[in-house]
């Protein structure tokens, strides 16, 4: 009698931990495409673009002596008002005395740190903040977006 106890309940485990699964992985964004960053020079980085959602403007400008660019996403199922779901990228050619070494390297090798919802690269002559104005939804994920960013971030 124990022993069949213990194969019903193996049994009940196994099909909780499928459905978690399953519902982890469904639930997850689905990403429509991934778009490359360039519109500053030196650097790029991929960046996803979720189902539902679209890009509606990319604007670059110089604000004391750094440059500014600036991605704005819209939602484009028109089934909810989001606003203000943007990437901000910041390039300072301003110097910085930081250890480098104890930074953590992308796999391009480029020395990097996380702070909240800025991702800040080191390169010798420049750095790049990359700040998220953005929040998960149910179809958009700001860590899938940070790790995207990370991973494919290269100096050119």
């Amino acid at each position: 009698m124990e022993k069949k106890k213990l194969i019903i309940l193996s049994i009940i485990c196994i099909c909780l931990l499928i459905i978690l699964f399953s519902v982890y992985f469904i639930n997850q964004p689905k990403v429509r495409v991934e778009d490359r960053f360039k519109e500053i020079q030196g650097f790029t980085f991929n960046y996803p673009i979720f189902d539902g959602w679209d890009v509606s403007s990319i604007k670059t400008s110089e604000i004391e002596g750094k440059i500014v660019s600036t991605i704005s996403f819209q939602n484009i199922d028109n089934v909810k008002q989001v606003n203000n779901m943007q990437i901000k990228v910041v390039k300072s050619t301003k110097p910085f005395s930081v250890n480098l070494d104890s930074f953590d390297k992308n796999p391009n090798s480029i020395p990097y740190v996380i702070n909240n919802d800025i991702i800040t690269f080191y390169m010798k002559d420049f750095s790049v903040d990359v700040i998220l104005f953005v929040f998960d939804e149910d179809d958009f994920s700001k860590s899938f977006m940070i790790n995207r960013i990370v991973k494919t971030f290269i100096k050119n």
